[in-house]
């Protein structure tokens, strides 16, 4: 292993580099189209090599990859600038309407065809992707503040995949997670009227927290269990769980967690699996790198990963190439480091450990998750401000810059016959002179 104190990393991409691509099917290659970017990791400078973070996506190998999370449901190459532009904070309390339901208990969004600024007052740019922007606008009735993800119908590389994620967003009313209002259907345009959320990345405020202790952890883990543990119930899965997809729903002090992000989701028909490889390098379940069937327990891993970071700053794996990255994850090593993980309690490492289990039978569901005693209020965890410790973490693995960079469907088509041809010997380096060979055409 690579030591953070004397090499940076060279960087994480979008490539996962240790894939055999012939095995992708037509719905694999389908995923691939949407989206396809490189994703440069900075150091995160600490003691050992785990200690570093990496941050862009991939879907089936390839993924858009953004240098920080929107304030809405955007995809990965997103950027958040919601905080500079925003004419009227919504208040945390102020939940969604209730929405109709039909018989299969899908939300009655509706499909307007009528020009949608008779509607909305569209106002400032909240984020840009590679084939969207999204938009703070203003109902011109209701007054209220939404943000409109506005796609061309010109860049609609994958139908299927902006109806998979209709189709999931229309089935969820929870809380904490993202909701969509309406669907303006027009000429060359399709516009989802989405929740407005505006308090930024969970990690962004924990870095700008006061105090913070095991117990503040655990409630922002609750809310992210049980939201997620909402989608597994109705055979959702979320298949991106990452801290740039967790935002808060305002800048109040209590404003509660909101997940976002269902471009990766998969809507599941009974107890069928999954077999497409997607997600985010250090985030993403072992069983997705092995190339193995997996199911909803991908999501439970991620939150592991996420809640291990909430209590130490940085998180459980790192190494310089993706592919050795990849196989410390697929065994899923990781250590409780001192004297980073001193004050945290037994429960809290208890937690952490049920979550990412390597084994995903062995491995708990949320639903068991929620009873764990580190997510109880009864359970007298440690009043330890631990912000400091945490913070100057986070802060040291925040200090980065990203940039993306986009490629039409031909190139990502093209890359992956190309990394079909590879064998199975270092494909890093394989990897590499692919991508410089398709940013030179």
């Amino acid at each position: 292993m690579s030591s953070l104190s004397d090499k940076k990393p060279s960087g994480a991409t979008s490539i996962t580099s240790n894939q055999n691509y012939s095995s992708l099917d037509d719905e694999e290659v389908e995923e691939a189209r949407d989206h396809f970017a490189t994703d440069v990791i900075p150091p995160i400078p600490k003691k050992t090599s785990k200690q570093a973070s990496t941050g862009s996506s991939i879907s089936s190998g390839i993924h858009s990859t953004g240098s920080s999370s929107a304030s809405v449901d955007l995809d990965d190459t997103e950027i958040n600038d919601s905080r500079n532009h925003v004419d009227q904070e919504p208040s945390d309390n102020s939940y969604p309407e209730p929405q109709s339901r039909d018989g299969n208990g899908d939300a009655i969004v509706p499909v307007r065809k009528t020009m949608i600024e008779k509607d909305y007052d569209i106002k400032y740019v909240l984020g840009t992707g590679a084939f969207s922007e999204v938009k703070q606008a203003v109902n011109r009735t209701t007054k209220r503040s939404v943000a409109i993800k506005i796609v061309a119908k010109t860049s609609l590389m994958s139908q299927t995949s902006l109806d998979n994620e209709i189709a999931v967003l229309r089935k969820i009313k929870h809380p904490n997670i993202v909701q969509l209002y309406e669907i303006y259907d027009c000429t060359d345009k399709l516009y989802l009227v989405m929740e407005l959320v505006t308090g930024g990345e969970l990690f962004d405020r924990i870095v700008e927290k006061g105090s913070y202790t095991e117990r503040d952890a655990s409630q922002l883990v609750v809310q992210i269990v049980s939201a997620v543990d909402y989608l597994h119930s109705l055979n959702i899965v979320h298949r991106d769980l990452k801290p740039e997809n967790l935002l808060y729903k305002s800048r109040d002090a209590d404003a509660r967690i909101m997940l976002s992000d269902f471009g990766l989701s998969k809507l599941l028909q009974s107890d069928k699996m999954m077999k497409t490889a997607c997600g985010t390098p250090g985030y993403v379940a072992p069983e997705v790198l092995m190339r193995m069937p997996y199911t909803s327990s991908v999501d439970v891993w991620s939150i592991g990963v996420i809640t291990y970071i909430l209590l130490c700053g940085y998180p459980p794996f790192y190494e310089e190439s993706d592919y050795l990255l990849f196989e410390q994850i697929k065994k899923a090593e990781y250590e409780f480091d001192s004297p980073y993980w001193d004050d945290i309690s037994d429960d809290a490492k208890s937690f952490v450990s049920r979550l990412m289990e390597k084994r995903p039978i062995k491995r708990c569901s949320c639903k068991e998750a929620l009873k764990h005693p580190w997510l109880s209020e009864e359970t007298d965890l440690p009043n330890i401000d631990i912000a400091s410790s945490v913070q100057t973490q986070m802060k040291k693995s925040m200090a980065k810059q990203k940039w993306k960079r986009a490629f039409n469907a031909t190139a990502v088509i093209r890359h992956m016959q190309k990394l079909k041809s590879f064998g199975v010997g270092d494909l890093s380096n394989k990897v590499e002179k692919c991508k410089l060979e398709e940013s030179q055409k």
